[in-house]
């Protein structure tokens, strides 16, 4: 993996809980897994289905696809996916605001997406991507002290966490010819979820 120049030698990052991540002044998706979804259920004492219908849409999205060693293959695929909702005013369902600080109500269970940012692939390999990030996220290289500070290597393997989730749901996805309510029996027992564009 190659990171971007201005992160291959480290970044300092610490959550400022600015909330700007969680809101509508990010575009973009929450990307839901098993994993995620067990540890919310987990969390707030409800069953799939009912998370689902509460909680979550689809959307068809053009992964990166990966090798069996997590590598780039510069290949795509678009496929479909469970997304996290957001509210009317596009803020995601589970931020909460505290004492002037912007909090997750799910927290000790927010999904893998939510718990490695900064660190995803896209911003990670991309300086482009880089420095749009942190123009808006007021956490990355914002400490010199070495309490927030990612090394290359820890990096890397928080990029891989990311790519694994996702070489996973591919492999079950493909395994079931891409139909997604095979991969997540629980959506057959509820009414279609919304989709995204």
């Amino acid at each position: 993996m190659k990171l971007c120049p201005s992160v291959k030698n480290g970044l300092h990052f610490s959550c400022k809980q600015c909330g700007k991540c969680c809101s509508n002044e990010q575009d973009g998706y929450v990307f839901i897994y098993q994993e995620d979804i067990d540890n919310i259920c987990k969390n707030l004492k409800i069953s799939e289905e009912d998370l689902a219908e509460k909680y979550f849409s689809t959307t068809d999205y053009d992964y990166d696809l990966w090798d069996e060693n997590l590598g780039e293959t510069k290949k795509t695929k678009v496929y479909p996916t469970l997304i996290l909702n957001n509210e009317k005013n596009q803020n995601c369902a589970f931020l909460i605001e505290a004492e002037g600080k912007k909090l997750c109500k799910i927290y000790k269970s927010r999904p893998l997406q939510c718990k490695i940012f900064p660190f995803w692939n896209v911003i990670i390999t991309s300086e482009e991507f880089f420095l749009s990030a942190s123009h808006s996220c007021p956490g990355i290289n914002c400490s010199e002290d070495t309490k927030g500070f990612f090394s290359p290597e820890k990096i890397k393997e928080l990029v891989y966490l990311e790519r694994k989730m996702e070489y996973d749901y591919y492999t079950k996805m493909k395994n079931c010819d891409f139909e997604m309510n095979e991969v997540y029996p629980f959506l057959k027992k509820i009414k279609p979820l919304s989709k995204k564009k």
